[in-house]
């Protein structure tokens, strides 16, 4: 579970989960999946399945990470991420988030 304001929700576009510094996945929001919020204000964010470097290319272009690789410096996440997961025009950085957590919880 993860806090993702509800006027954010549906600009965020996807996940990245990183583990020590590097990238170890990435999946897409389920457009037809629900967040179901506890009263701390947590969602379990509807996921995908992990997205493959192919799917990342396909579903988020300008996203300058994949699968493997260390996380990017400030300077580019701010940039790149924030562009490709929740869109240029809302400025809003996507937390990066540790494995483990999501809605598809112990799937992985």
């Amino acid at each position: 579970m993860v806090p993702i304001g509800e006027l954010r929700r549906p600009r965020v576009k996807g996940i990245v989960y990183v583990v020590n510094g590097v990238v170890t996945r990435v999946r897409a929001i389920d457009p037809n999946g629900q967040w179901d919020e506890d009263d701390r204000g947590y969602v379990d964010v509807p996921v995908t399945k992990p997205l493959t470097d192919v799917e990342i290319a396909q579903q988020f272009p300008s996203l300058p990470l994949r699968v493997g690789e260390e996380r990017p410096t400030r300077s580019r996440q701010d940039s790149g991420v924030r562009a490709a997961l929740t869109g240029p025009e809302h400025g809003s950085l996507l937390p990066l988030i540790p494995a483990g957590t999501g809605k598809r919880r112990g799937r992985h």
